[in-house]
């Protein structure tokens, strides 16, 4: 089975990446799922030569050719605002996502591969998600851990996209005992670690200093690590990420967005992937966004999406 990636928004860098990937061959035994109409609108508009593509229906096999554009193409021709907010531009995002989910889930492929999408198109398109992975999560009743990964360094999160004021609240030990087991078991079972370590870092300055600073740490963090034989904790948030610990460690487990991602994107802002955990399928993605300001000039970077594409294909090879 192929891995699918949908195309993201239209008005963003998605079709781009999609193109510089096709020709920089790195789209092979690969199903994108997007618009014959968009991609041509940008190819022709970076006057780059002719695309060989291969269409797939709903009836097909989906069967990939070796050298084309391997494209479920969802039919829509829409005028693409380049670089601007779009609620056409939602939706067709939206479509290319629920495509692919629909597939996976009847094992018509192996894995996804998101481009990013623009959380308020998609809302101005009457879809009430905050993303990718609020989607995923609410359509398979999975509880996700969002995962940034590179080759030497995983750190999952064990809340993400809330305001700072309410992380300690949404810390819980049931929270954070499945966050360090999803971790432990994508470590061995995705990424050949065996007997895996993962360092649990605290919330507050010095992992609280026993309560001095902060309590999180001995109401519940140290009393979850105590339990798990395979992690170290509470780690004081400031010396985790040193190379002596990084050497030490398999993977991280961080207590909010931020204290995990800043020192993640410090070593790895162009390399990184983010990669749903707790999924019933493997679902990588860009870490960046859909970057409207550079969208139409070719100017995107596309280290991140071509490590996403490998990504993917190594963990779906390690599953199998």
């Amino acid at each position: 089975m192929a891995i699918a990636v949908t195309m993201g928004d239209p008005s963003g860098i998605g079709p781009e990446l999609v193109l510089r990937a096709y020709f920089d061959s790195m789209l092979e035994n690969k199903i994108v799922i997007g618009s014959k109409f968009v991609l041509e609108k940008y190819r022709k508009l970076y006057e780059l030569p002719a695309v060989e593509y291969n269409l797939l229906t709903r009836q097909s096999t989906f069967e990939t050719e070796k050298g084309a554009l391997n494209l479920i193409d969802t039919g829509k021709s829409f005028e693409v605002p380049i670089g601007r907010l779009s609620k056409n531009s939602g939706l067709a995002s939206f479509e290319y996502v629920q495509r692919a989910l629909r597939m996976v889930l009847n094992r018509q492929i192996r894995a996804i591969v998101t481009l990013p999408i623009n959380k308020q198109a998609i809302n101005m398109a009457g879809f009430n998600y905050s993303g990718h992975t609020d989607f995923f999560s609410k359509a398979t009743g999975a509880e996700t851990v969002m995962t940034m990964a590179s080759e030497d360094l995983i750190v999952s999160l064990v809340t993400d996209h809330i305001g700072l004021s309410e992380v300690v609240s949404h810390i819980t030990k049931e929270r954070l005992s499945y966050t360090i087991e999803t971790l432990y078991n994508a470590l061995r079972d995705y990424f050949g670690k065996n007997d895996p370590k993962i360092a649990v870092l605290g919330v507050n300055p010095h992992a609280g200093d026993g309560g001095v600073i902060g309590k999180i740490e001995e109401s519940v963090i140290n009393p979850v690590v105590r339990s798990i034989r395979y992690c170290d904790g509470a780690i004081s948030p400031d010396t985790a990420f040193s190379e002596k610990n990084r050497k030490k460690y398999d993977g991280y487990v961080a207590m909010y967005h931020d204290q995990g991602l800043i020192p993640f994107k410090m070593l790895h802002f162009s390399d990184g992937v983010n990669v749903s955990l707790g999924l019933p399928f493997i679902r990588t993605s860009v870490d960046h966004g859909t970057a409207f300001d550079i969208a139409g000039l070719y100017k995107a970077e596309t280290e991140s999406f071509y490590a996403a594409l490998e990504m993917a294909e190594f963990m779906s090879n390690a599953k199998n």
